[in-house]
């Protein structure tokens, strides 16, 4: 299914002229948007467009929550097995304890890392398909996938780890805590990429369903 967005009045710049193709991203964001063309814009509304920025940011979420779970089992088990020095969840926890200023019990701290490491990969995920929307990138592409992950690595390295109380680039808890960590974000990529085609699948099912 192809559709042309012409111009139109009640609709946003960023939204018209973009070629929307179901069986293959050409130069649109990460999903497909509603299709129309200039005889029936009249009957699209920007609920309908705001519909389609939920629909984004929801598969984004999950698709994000799907790579942490993924991302931090394998860090628990990893570090349970003495081949990594830290568990993501043991990081988030403590991240998150810091955070509030609160001193936790160990057993404390691994129960607040698991929800919490769940929704900030799935904010996480939800800004990328949200951001890549906003600025017509393609998303579906491996290239700005790769690169937003190689930021969140950054990130962990600079800010996560050392607020945690790992030191910078984790060096507390170990020396390679900078390798296990690029490891461990290389798995979230290839999780998060494998949803993020899938909930692109299912979101081609929904938008006709609602168009």
């Amino acid at each position: 299914m192809i559709g042309l967005i012409a111009p139109g009045p009640e609709l946003p710049h960023r939204f018209t002229a973009s070629l929307v193709c179901c069986d293959q991203e050409l130069f649109i964001p990460i999903f497909p948007s509603p299709r129309y063309n200039e005889k029936d814009t009249s009957r699209l509304t920007r609920r309908l467009f705001m519909i389609w920025y939920v629909i984004q940011a929801s598969a984004g979420f999950l698709a994000g929550v799907a790579a942490g779970a993924v991302m931090g089992i394998a860090s628990d088990i990893a570090c349970r097995a003495h081949f990594f020095r830290s568990s993501l969840f043991v990081i988030d926890g403590n991240f998150f304890m810091r955070s509030i200023q609160v001193k936790g019990t160990a057993k404390l701290v691994y129960l607040a890392g698991v929800p919490i490491h769940l929704v900030t990969s799935g904010v996480f995920g939800a800004i990328y398909t949200l951001g890549t929307s906003l600025f017509d990138l393609p998303a579906l592409s491996i290239l700005p996938a790769s690169l937003y992950v190689f930021f969140l690595w950054l990130s962990m390295l600079f800010i996560a780890l050392p607020t945690s109380g790992q030191g910078m680039l984790g060096r507390k808890a170990g020396a390679s805590t900078w390798l296990e960590q690029l490891i461990l974000h290389v798995l979230f990529l290839a999780a998060y990429y494998g949803a993020l085609h899938l909930a692109h699948r299912i979101s081609i099912v929904f938008v006709q369903t609602i168009e």
